[in-house]
């Protein structure tokens, strides 16, 4: 178990450190006056990991970051994932997924799926992350039908944010379909956040 977790905490390092290089190839290729990171859900916790080490470092990469259906942690992630499979059993769905549900709702299958999952995932969390960036705005696009990142972890996001313009908004939508469902509206919202003061909307509904 230690192997792997060390393993996949390695990828997770590895993933934020090609973020940067990309980053600053870019940057040296061209005087941009701004570099702007979208992440959805997992990348944007590389993102953040990967501007939280600039930081440390006292070196440029985001200006600012955009990060929609924010990722909370892997552990619970993955939990989710697990315990409650992306789809609903329906009429249609035929009895294999029916059967699965309902052993996966069973409290003893529950406990251990969760304690296998905490000894074997690492337990990276963009909570302690997002204390660390302190020096650009951020702004987060949420869906309110999130089956990944429920409302209590995205509260949790929210409230660690501190000493940054902060911008949020709260769609009705499910975990990264964001974009797809209105890419008008989406495209407005990220060109205000990127040409304007994050307080511009501030913590609101989309509209």
């Amino acid at each position: 178990f230690q192997s792997r977790y060390s393993q996949s905490r390695e990828i997770l390092d590895n993933t934020a450190e090609e973020v940067t290089s990309v980053v600053e190839f870019v940057r040296s290729q061209k005087a941009y006056d701004n570099v702007i990171g979208l992440g959805v859900c997992f990348s944007t916790y590389t993102f953040l990991q990967a501007q939280a080490q600039a930081i440390k470092q006292k070196t440029t990469l985001f200006s600012k970051l955009i990060l929609d259906s924010c990722f909370f942690s892997l552990y619970t992630f993955i939990e989710s994932m697990s315990l409650d499979p992306y789809f609903k059993p329906t009429e249609k769905t035929g009895w294999a997924r029916h059967i699965l549900h309902n052993i996966l709702q069973k409290d003893f299958v529950q406990t251990i799926i969760s304690n296998t999952l905490y000894w074997t995932i690492p337990h990276v969390s963009s909570i302690n992350i997002l204390r660390d960036i302190n020096t650009i705005p951020l702004l987060f696009i949420h869906g309110k039908s999130e089956s990944i990142v429920k409302e209590p972890h995205f509260e949790e996001i929210w409230n660690a944010v501190i000493n940054v313009k902060s911008a949020a908004i709260l769609t009705p939508f499910e975990h990264g379909r964001n974009i797809n469902k209105n890419k008008a509206a989406y495209r407005h919202i990220v060109n205000t956040f990127i040409n304007n003061d994050s307080n511009t909307f501030s913590y609101r509904d989309w509209e």
